[in-house]
């Protein structure tokens, strides 16, 4: 009962201090963001054709999965210690340094695989070859994401100056889409000015850090830095397993099984449920950090707090969900100026994984804040398989309908094999307590 009191008590003096605030303002900088793929999808499709856009996006479906192997696990390991030791400069900058070279050293082998990746695509899929200059520029964007340090500010709590300055920059590559794409052939470029606004944003972040908070390069050795891959090694199997069943892999699969056309088609629909995701994004953003700094006080204080928290977001999800699938054909003649009933139907389709996908927030985020990264590991292991198996045989027999039930099929495994962990993990915190009592 005393414990469930101070777990009340620590919501009410977090929800009226730093998250409440931190959401408001992400949560604003997030509608900048959010406003790109509504402005520059329907105009490049219009611009360089439906075709084309399917081979950008297939092309950038193509760098998101070796932007998982740049991140590798430090968007929750790093930010985790970062929120640890955010009141000690000198280890925020060590935690720093290993992190951004232990991201450029992933980014030296990914540029290999990714050489390679180009070949394999092309022996692949005989007859069907990727602009190898669309190819070449678009590995900025996986540069930029390496050099991003976003997570340093997330982990201070800081995230209004991360997140505008990241606003601004997708602000600059919408207006470089309208003034530089204006025919079919400038679709190469695409990719590229979207990883140079990326890039923008890494380097003014970069220089903040130094001049404002005296986060700097400091003096390391491969010791520290192989021991930063190590400690992030659970996060890193669990961000590819998601991007295996959710994400670039998807991409490549329906590239695999089916057309640059449908490619696009499935595009739009991703571009639909990624922008419908944003408010449990947020939400995670901010509510990670401070359940991770409330370690000390215990299992039941996180999950009070977060579940306090997070209960408003399944409402909220639930009535998006229902207004995404009541104004499907809206959103589809949005983006393709002409009625399609197959692109209908499949945002009509996905419009449940918002509010499917809102389940996870307890448990994932609870069982990270408490170390349990080995088990999130283990749980989204089993669920990309069950993924990629799943996609695989349905994309081939259904297409691009396929690849949605798929990832919902899938989504729902996540949430009940977590929720799952998470109740066995209440009940272990329980009886030990019990029996020390």
């Amino acid at each position: 009962m005393k414990s469930l009191q101070q777990a009340k008590t620590y919501v009410k003096a977090f929800a009226a201090s730093s998250v409440i605030k931190n959401f408001c303002l992400t949560g604003f900088f997030q509608l900048v963001n959010l406003s790109v793929p509504v402005v520059v999808t329907p105009y490049l499709i219009k611009t360089v054709g439906l075709n084309n856009f399917g081979e950008i996006a297939y092309v950038f479906g193509f760098m998101s999965v070796f932007t998982v192997l740049t991140e590798y696990g430090f968007n929750l390991t790093a930010t985790r210690q970062i929120s640890i030791h955010r009141n000690n400069p000198k280890k925020m900058s060590a935690i720093y340094t290993n992190t951004l070279l232990a991201k450029l050293t992933l980014f030296s082998f990914g540029i290999i695989i990714l050489l390679a990746g180009y070949f394999l695509i092309a022996w692949y899929n005989k007859g069907y070859t990727i602009n190898v200059r669309l190819y070449a520029l678009s590995t900025v964007y996986v540069l930029a994401q390496a050099l991003l340090p976003f997570w340093v500010f997330q982990g201070m709590e800081i995230l209004f100056i991360a997140s505008s300055v990241n606003a601004l920059s997708k602000l600059a590559y919408v207006f470089s889409i309208l003034y530089l794409v204006n025919e079919k052939q400038d679709y190469i470029a695409v990719n590229f000015l979207l990883g140079l606004s990326v890039l923008l944003s890494a380097l003014v972040l970069i220089i903040i850090l130094r001049k404002k908070y005296t986060v700097k390069f400091v003096r390391t050795s491969w010791r520290h830095i192989l021991y930063s891959l190590r400690d992030s090694w659970d996060i890193f199997v669990a961000n590819i397993s998601v991007n295996l069943y959710f994400g670039g892999v998807t991409i490549l699969l329906v590239g695999f099984f089916t057309d640059s056309v449908t490619v696009g088609y499935y595009g739009i629909v991703e571009k639909v449920i990624v922008i419908s995701k944003q408010p449990i994004a947020i939400f995670t953003q901010v509510v990670y950090p401070k359940a991770c700094s409330l370690l000390t006080k215990g299992f039941d204080e996180i999950e009070h707090f977060v579940w306090t928290l997070a209960k408003p977001f399944v409402g909220l999800n639930a009535v998006l969900s229902l207004i995404i699938f009541s104004q499907a054909n809206r959103i589809t003649y949005y983006f393709l100026k002409e009625d399609n009933a197959y692109v209908e139907n499949l945002i009509k389709i996905s419009a449940i994984l918002p509010f499917s996908v809102s389940f996870n927030l307890l448990p994932y985020i609870c069982l990270l804040a408490c170390g349990y990264s080995r088990v999130v590991s283990k749980v989204l292991i089993l669920a990309a398989g069950t993924g990629v198996l799943l996609n695989c045989v349905l994309t081939y027999y259904f297409l691009a309908t396929g690849t949605v039930f798929s990832v919902i099929i899938t989504e729902a495994l996540v949430a009940t094999s977590l929720s799952i962990f998470l109740k066995q993990k209440h009940k272990t915190t329980y009886d030990t307590s019990a029996a020390i009592v």
